[in-house]
């Protein structure tokens, strides 16, 4: 250790004293080289620097495209078929709002709109759970345009300028009882996960019940003489 520490040591020595002879004998050369040592250095660094950089990237991409795959893993895919409903039900939206926008009563824009919002919850719901799409087809063969064409009459009546009172009222009494039922057929879309969710719960209750860690349970903790019991 000690022999190659001096060894060390004097090459080091007689680089420095070759340096200092180039540099009192030979600046020009001194500087070429010392100018080189500086070029090569910093090639180097650069070097360096662009492969840490390039592996940086490399990495975050490579993190980028797993959360990627969880997130396509995640997401439960759409048949054509289901993709066609979905779409002939986003564009029944888009035409009750646009309706909407021209009935001047203020109740009935109202709630027609309030409507619409539940409309959209269920809309994204079912992009999310494509396989409650087939238990929700009287919602799109029928509700939705059912709405739409009351509405539409109900504008017409509207700027017809004849009296519409009691027309209006049975609109604004239709729309309120529609939210609820489209409320309870959002409300449905989740029963199966209300229902999983509570047997999950019960399951996991009912175990840790069986293993002694229940509020009040008492465990027993250590062997033979050192065992005790204790109550949680």
């Amino acid at each position: 250790m000690g022999k190659n520490a001096l060894l060390g040591a004097g090459s080091i020595a007689v680089v420095l004293g070759a340096l200092a002879v180039l540099s009192k004998f030979a600046p020009g050369l001194f500087k070429g080289l010392l100018v080189a040592g500086i070029v090569i250095v910093a090639a180097i660094v650069a070097l360096i620097i662009a492969v840490i950089v390039f592996a940086l990237k490399h990495s975050k991409s490579d993190a980028q495209e797993v959360r990627d795959k969880k997130n396509a893993a995640g997401k439960a895919s759409v048949s054509s078929e289901q993709s066609e409903i979905l779409a002939k039900g986003r564009t029944n939206l888009m035409e009750l709002r646009k309706l909407i926008v021209r009935i001047k009563d203020r109740e009935i824009h109202k709630k027609a709109n309030d409507v619409c919002a539940v409309i959209e919850k269920i809309l994204q719901t079912l992009r999310e759970k494509p396989d409650k799409i087939q238990n929700t087809r009287q919602f799109f063969n029928y509700y939705l345009p059912t709405l739409n064409e009351v509405l539409t009459k109900y504008r017409r009546i509207e700027e017809s300028g004849v009296e519409h009172s009691d027309m209006t009222q049975k609109v604004s009494n239709y729309l309120t009882d529609c939210k609820n039922a489209m409320e309870k057929q959002y409300e449905g879309l989740f029963a199966n996960d209300i229902l999983d969710m509570t047997v999950d719960m019960e399951a996991m209750k009912q175990a840790v019940k069986r293993d002694g860690l229940a509020s009040g349970e008492s465990v027993a903790v250590g062997e033979g003489d050192d065992k005790i019991n204790l109550t949680l």
